[in-house]
């Protein structure tokens, strides 16, 4: 995708030269710059990623952030309870709260995924704490 763009900036740079507007060439090269770097970023953040994990004994929320930090967060799963935020039919927020905390979960999925993850999250917290 780079050298596309490169190769395009670098024939229309190449045009702006010729007609003598020799400092266009010098932005059509900041420009793949910044594409360059805001492919970069676009990469580290998806590095970033949260895992869930339901046992009848735990309830274990974790998060990667694109540096690696890892925070997990141990909740007993009887006493945890699961709530969707919806903003008419959208889903705006998905929360586990237990133990005097609330913690957001999903927060990166869509609506629609948030949704089917909420509704699938939802049947297997009940069915671990009517179990436990």
């Amino acid at each position: 995708m780079m050298s596309l763009v490169a190769g395009v900036s670098f024939v229309a740079g190449l045009a702006f030269l010729a007609i003598g507007a020799w400092p266009v060439f010098g932005f059509f090269g900041l420009d793949i710059l910044l594409i360059f770097l805001a492919f970069r970023m676009s990469y580290r953040s998806a590095r970033a990623y949260e895992t869930v994990e339901l046992s009848k004994d735990a309830l274990v929320i974790r998060r990667v952030s694109e540096r690696g930090d890892v925070t997990e967060v141990r909740m007993n799963p009887y006493w945890a309870r699961f709530h969707m935020d919806c903003d008419e039919d959208v889903v705006t927020g998905l929360r586990v709260a237990a133990e005097g905390r609330t913690i957001a979960v999903g927060s990166f999925l869509p609506p629609c995924e948030k949704r089917d993850f909420g509704r699938a999250f939802g049947k297997a917290l009940k069915s671990v704490s009517v179990f436990a």
